[in-house]
């Protein structure tokens, strides 16, 4: 899952919900994986959409990551319109 994704895109998140204040399914762009120095994973994003200022960054462990989708696989390519034009679709929603 961590391969695929592409710094900068839209996607939206969906992780495992410990905390009651938190959002398990939020839609975000992508910065990247954070590797810290005891091996573990983070990932990093932005420009989250329950977040009142769009400069808001956020990290959390990539083991609490459940799944991602972006507009593309939510379609499941079964839409004639390509892909950079999903893309530029996706940032806006």
């Amino acid at each position: 899952m961590e391969n695929n994704l592409i710094s900068g895109d839209r996607y939206t998140f969906y992780k495992k919900n410990l905390d009651i204040s938190c959002n398990s399914i939020f839609r975000a762009n992508f910065i990247q994986i954070y590797t810290h120095k005891n091996g573990e994973k983070s990932v990093y994003v932005t420009s989250i959409d329950t977040e009142i200022s769009k400069k808001t960054k956020f990290m959390f462990p990539l083991s609490l990551l459940l799944e991602v989708n972006n507009l593309e696989r939510i379609l499941k390519n079964k839409s004639n319109i390509p892909n950079e034009i999903l893309r530029v679709i996706d940032s806006y929603l």
